[in-house]
């Protein structure tokens, strides 16, 4: 089941969104995860109709995604991009967990394009809220990589990219593992800008996402009433 939302942020910002739900519903109790997913420059605007284009989106139109969770995926307005919108984001992805009932343990993270960067972004500025990362055909700030050692990562990217090259996901990649996290990087050789058809109809990261869990951030020390 597909619906169209319109969320109000705390600031005054409104956007669109997609909510997608299971045919079943969930039983009394039974809390879904949930996949918050960020869509490409090529979608942005205020007319859902655009964003269900291509992406998780296009599958769920398309009646190909047939998965038990649910997906909330915002409209980022025009001429705009993701990192504007960080807080915003925030906002929308805990009033949906509210909202719809998910799994607040199994919130995961995807965006193509623009929305890999800004889900890199997001991902960077709140990783305690995410209980994974898949990034397709972005990059982001890989000296703030560290952010995600305790998130599982994997990132998606087409070899012959022209619009955002593949090296982008690489050194996300690279520097996520260097500073002791674990990230997987999948380049599809032959493809162009678009390798979501590749990564979300013919990878298993869809279940994987879904069968991810939060890790809770480290517990602070103790004080032991001594300066260290």
């Amino acid at each position: 089941m597909t619906e169209f939302h319109r969320f109000r942020a705390s600031n005054g910002t409104e956007f669109p969104y997609l909510v997608y739900l299971p045919e079943e519903p969930a039983a009394e109790g039974e809390k879904l995860p949930m996949i918050f997913y960020l869509h490409g420059a090529g979608s942005r605007g205020d007319d859902l109709s655009i964003l269900i284009r291509n992406g998780l989106p296009g599958m769920i139109l398309r009646g190909e995604f047939r998965y038990r969770c649910i997906v909330i995926a915002p409209q980022c307005p025009d001429e705009k991009v993701w990192i504007y919108y960080i807080r915003e984001l925030l906002e929308l992805a805990d009033f949906a967990v509210d909202k719809f009932s998910a799994d607040p343990e199994r919130v995961a993270l995807s965006g193509l394009s623009m929305g890999g960067f800004g889900s890199w972004e997001l991902a960077m500025y709140a990783p305690e809220r995410f209980s994974c990362l898949a990034a397709l055909c972005g990059g982001g700030m890989s000296w703030r990589a560290s952010q995600l050692i305790n998130m599982p990562v994997r990132a998606f990217h087409g070899g012959k990219d022209p619009v955002v090259p593949p090296e982008y996901s690489r050194l996300m990649v690279d520097a996520v593992n260097a500073a002791g996290g674990n990230a997987q990087l999948t380049i599809f050789p032959e493809d162009e800008h678009n390798c979501w058809d590749d990564t979300y109809q013919h990878t298993d990261v869809i279940p994987w996402m879904l069968a991810q869990k939060r890790v809770p951030p480290p517990a602070p020390e103790a004080f032991t009433g001594e300066n260290p």
